[in-house]
């Protein structure tokens, strides 16, 4: 699942949509890095809500929301 975050905001994800436990990275296209998010793997319980960790390498708040299936 990938979701865009236009500014540095929270996001919530149903964790139950997904088929088991997750691995959460912030992408930052401007740099093209991840950053992990901590708690790995994440289950597929509940919601979870995610902040992105501040500005991007460019200073700008927008960031990729990446979750894979572990």
């Amino acid at each position: 699942m990938v979701a865009y975050v236009p500014d540095i905001s929270r996001v919530t994800v149903d964790m139950t949509k997904l088929a088991g436990r997750a691995q959460a990275r912030w992408y930052d296209a401007t740099r093209g890095e991840f950053t992990p998010v901590r708690g790995f793997p994440l289950p597929n319980t509940g919601a979870r809500q995610f902040v992105p960790p501040g500005e991007n390498a460019g200073g700008d708040g927008d960031w990729g929301l990446v979750l894979s299936a572990v």
